[in-house]
């Protein structure tokens, strides 16, 4: 059963030796912090996704509602030209995309999703993406990727100990790197 919240910042009280809200605030902060780097690391299934965007004709952007929370983007298809889509960086999307056809590559840039060429009907891309789980912000709330709750509270100790200056700063990128199975090296 996953634990809660205020279980979790209970722990780190205790290996920090604080209990006050300046230790409140950064645990709280540090065990959302780590179930967003776990649900990247390990790219849990609960975070895959898949929804359609509907372009409509000569429209090439479009405003996306889980933006905030996107980590990736896995795949993209038009589904109207039955087409899989590649994918270009938002510097190179108008230098080497082609300007008439269907729509066969997308970009992002940050909130937005862009397709080229620009579609003359009604397009409907399916994406396939990743996002990261939501804040928790109750202390009676579950903590989300109970499977990795150790790697998680592991995460979050180390960075409360880097806020609050308990530690030198290559020990601790050293012991998030061991914890994340990552040898240190790498993580640079």
């Amino acid at each position: 059963m996953a634990r809660t919240l205020k279980q979790v910042k209970d722990n780190i009280f205790i290996a920090i030796g604080r209990n006050d809200s300046v230790a409140d605030n950064i645990a709280e902060f540090a065990i959302n912090y780590a179930i967003q780097i776990v649900s990247a690391i390990y790219e849990v299934g609960e975070s895959r996704q898949l929804g359609d965007l509907t372009f409509s004709a000569t429209e090439d952007e479009l405003l996306i509602g889980t933006s905030a929370r996107m980590n990736d983007i896995i795949k993209a298809r038009n589904t109207t030209d039955g087409v899989e889509m590649g994918f270009i960086p938002i510097e190179m999307l108008d230098l080497i995309s082609p300007t008439t056809g269907v729509p066969r590559f997308y970009s992002r840039d940050g909130d937005a999703i862009i397709i080229r060429p620009v579609p003359t009907v009604n397009t409907v891309v399916q994406l396939r993406y990743t996002i990261f789980p939501e804040w928790v912000t109750e202390d009676a709330n579950a903590l989300p990727l109970e499977i990795y709750e150790p790697q998680i509270i592991s995460i979050a100790l180390v960075i409360s100990f880097a806020a609050l200056e308990e530690g030198e700063s290559v020990d601790i990128w050293t012991k998030i790197s061991e914890i994340c199975g990552v040898s240190y090296s790498k993580a640079m």
